[in-house]
């Protein structure tokens, strides 16, 4: 795989993971968001 096709890739998982934090923060699930806010960075 190219290094710029894996760096979309992660990019877009980060996205992702963000977005899932995010919706945990609204639901309040807070401990959940922190992991999650920690997968996308």
């Amino acid at each position: 795989m190219e290094r710029a096709e894996e760096s979309r890739r992660w990019l877009a998982q980060a996205k992702r993971d963000l977005k899932a934090a995010k919706d945990s923060v609204r639901d309040e699930n807070y401990e959940w968001a922190c992991f999650q806010a920690q997968q996308a960075s």
